[in-house]
């Protein structure tokens, strides 16, 4: 069974950049379990504490947790937003990957996706709103 694991830019000084970072990853994540994948996104799971509870919003704070997810998936997905190629979480995540694939032989497939396929994806799997995407304003 694939288990899929979903690296996105977080971090910046706009909670705005932050907040829609958030969504998309969010919207990939339900898209997934719509299409009845076992699925791990640490913006969905994290990004609403640190903004209401302070905690870190840096890798780091998250390493333990994401790397044993990371270890378990099959399927790494990574958002190419705007930030991903500079993005030092997206970073260590690879970078992760790569060595649990070295270590064991692994099997990890890295797929790289648009907001735009994401989209796409949403509403093949049955994700709308009124047919028309609209992030949230903030």
């Amino acid at each position: 069974m694939a288990r899929y694991y979903i690296a996105a830019p977080y971090s910046h000084i706009d909670i705005k950049v932050r907040m829609h970072r958030a969504e998309v990853a969010d919207l990939l994540a339900a898209t997934l379990l719509l299409e009845g994948h076992v699925v791990y996104s640490p913006l969905s799971h994290s990004h609403m504490m640190s903004e209401m509870w302070g905690l870190p919003m840096n890798f780091e704070a998250y390493r333990k947790q994401d790397s044993a997810f990371l270890y378990e998936s099959t399927v790494i997905y990574v958002i190419t937003l705007s930030g991903w190629q500079e993005s030092h979480g997206v970073a260590e995540e690879l970078a992760l990957v790569a060595e649990f694939n070295a270590n064991d032989n692994g099997g990890r497939e890295i797929r790289y996706i648009s907001e735009e396929e994401i989209i796409r994806r949403a509403w093949q799997a049955g994700i709308s709103q009124q047919g028309k995407w609209v992030f949230r304003e903030y």
